[in-house]
């Protein structure tokens, strides 16, 4: 496996994104999106990108305590990101869609605390 693909294998990346998800859905503005929170991400598959790498595989959604929905993932991680173990990072939820069993993320470095 080449460095930049360890991503895949980076157990405590796949556990801090699920709590960071669920934590933000659950303070989300949208009443719809509290509703559900993460119960494991599953990476499968990792794809080179000009700005990174794609990484897809299945996620764990679930909604409240009614049901758990296996739905697809992908994820966007910037180049600048996959050589290392991810420690800080911050994401943006592009499509949460329970119905359609699909979920895109973005992965971004974190910017520090005293950035403008």
């Amino acid at each position: 496996m080449k460095d930049r693909h360890q991503i895949l294998d980076d157990k405590s990346f796949w556990i801090t994104l699920e709590f960071k998800m669920s934590g933000r859905l659950s303070e989300s503005s949208d009443k719809e999106a509290r509703k559900y929170w993460i119960d494991g991400f599953i990476p499968q598959f990792i794809t080179d990108t000009n700005t990174g790498a794609n990484v897809e595989g299945d996620i764990w959604v679930a909604e409240g305590q009614k049901r758990q929905v296996k739905c697809r993932f992908l994820t966007k991680v910037p180049q600048k990101l996959l050589y290392r173990k991810i420690r800080d990072f911050d994401y943006q939820i592009v499509t949460l869609d329970v119905e359609r069993k699909y979920v895109e993320l973005n992965i971004k470095q974190r910017k520090p605390n005293n950035a403008a």
